[in-house]
């Protein structure tokens, strides 16, 4: 499908000099250009793909990934470090991570990523992994314990590599330090979207049966210090084992090959030095099948601390890895992270399609299209992990946060 791409900038020039990164002298003849996902796929970016024609008779195909043209979010965006972090992601983090992973494990290597082509302050240009068979699987059925186990074990992998290099160069990390939600120019949008989707939910719970009541009361006490505990789910601290996080590591942007192994993740301009537990729960909460978040959670858990701690070791971490232990401990300590992804991200991510979201007006106003937005997927969500949070410790100290407002 063709598509008017808003970016002035983009020349024949530009989209050269991105291909003689990768494919040596070649001269491009033309490019037109494509939308490269549906509506409601991505609601931060906009994502181009451009199919580019050189003298020599080939085509490639490259992903151009730019800020929205819209003023809310096309502001908060540009205002906000987002596209600084994945700048810097794929032009210095991630290809030492790579590099890391390759000499580790030779005989069973993947680039955790797609390869940068060109970074610039609001735009990327990268592969596109479509041609080589790279695809993304549907949000709204989940991923099944196969396609789980396989973001598991990279994920373990991204993490043990992220705290090498951490231990290593300090240094290399330092832009990552910040959550993107505890940024001043986010504050404000962030909280009335946030709080809008929250209160949502207030509603949708009334009208189940009684024994949920109690949690209509929790969600609507939470909803009126959420970005205050989402600010503290997600910093890091002293003496817990931190991660390079994904901190946006859902279904969406994670893209596999069928019958392989293999799969890239995508989309890092969350990147955040935190709690592996962050990660988890975005996950976990928001990517599973059915089947899988009610059968095969536990084993989501094993898999990745089985891949944690193998590559920990053979990427030549000093330190005593963690424990299965320890990865369960630190995924309940960020329950209320968990708690604030169910309510506002996994809601979108879940809603109905042609529902009428639109993350622009809910940033202004806090208003959303209410309960009609709901899927039963998304329900059941909600059913499966509020008493789960609720149980380690989410809701709690909520009166005497109150009081202090």
């Amino acid at each position: 499908m063709s598509a008017t791409c808003p970016c002035s900038w983009l020349s024949t020039e530009l989209v050269q000099t991105a291909l003689r990164s990768r494919y040596g002298d070649v001269r491009v003849l033309d490019y037109n250009v494509q939308n490269a996902t549906s509506k409601g796929d991505n609601h931060l970016s906009n994502m181009y793909r451009l199919k580019v024609r050189t003298y020599d008779g080939n085509t490639h195909s490259i992903i151009l990934k730019a800020t929205l043209d819209r003023s809310s979010v096309s502001t908060l965006m540009k205002e906000s470090k987002i596209f600084r972090k994945e700048e810097i992601m794929y032009g210095k983090v991630l290809p030492r991570l790579n590099a890391m992973a390759q000499d580790a494990f030779p005989d069973d290597y993947e680039p955790f990523a797609p390869i940068s082509l060109h970074l610039a302050k609001y735009f990327l240009l990268l592969e596109d992994l479509t041609p080589q068979g790279f695809k993304m699987l549907d949000r709204h059925t989940g991923l099944d314990l196969v396609h789980c186990l396989r973001v598991m074990r990279a994920m373990g992998r991204f993490h043990a590599a992220s705290a090498v290099l951490y231990e290593r160069d300090p240094d290399a990390i330092e832009e990552f330090r910040d959550s993107f939600f505890s940024e001043a120019v986010v504050e404000n949008g962030w909280e009335k979207f946030s709080k809008g989707m929250a209160l949502t939910l207030v509603e949708e719970l009334k009208t189940w049966p009684s024994e949920w009541r109690k949690y209509a009361e929790k969600v609507r006490d939470f909803a009126d210090v959420i970005l205050e505990r989402l600010q503290d789910s997600v910093r890091s601290r002293e003496g817990d084992f931190n991660v390079l996080t994904h901190s946006d590591l859902w279904i969406n942007n994670v893209m596999f090959r069928d019958k392989t192994r293999s799969l890239r993740i995508v989309d890092f301009q969350w990147a955040h030095f935190s709690s592996l537990g962050l990660d988890l729960h975005y996950f976990i909460t928001s990517s599973l099948s059915p089947e899988v978040r009610d059968k095969h959670r536990d084993r989501l858990f094993q898999e990745y601390h089985s891949s944690l701690s193998h590559s920990l070791r053979v990427l030549g971490y000093s330190k005593t890895p963690v424990t299965l232990e320890e990865v369960h401990k630190e995924y309940a300590k960020r329950s209320t992270y968990g708690l604030v992804i169910l309510m506002v991200q996994v809601a979108v991510a879940k809603s109905k399609p042609g529902c009428g979201f639109e993350l622009e007006e809910s940033l202004e106003t806090g208003s959303n299209p209410g309960r009609s937005m709901y899927s039963d997927n998304y329900r059941d969500t909600v059913k499966t992990f509020l008493p789960i949070f609720e149980k380690f410790g989410a809701f709690e100290g909520l009166s005497a946060m109150e009081k202090s407002k």
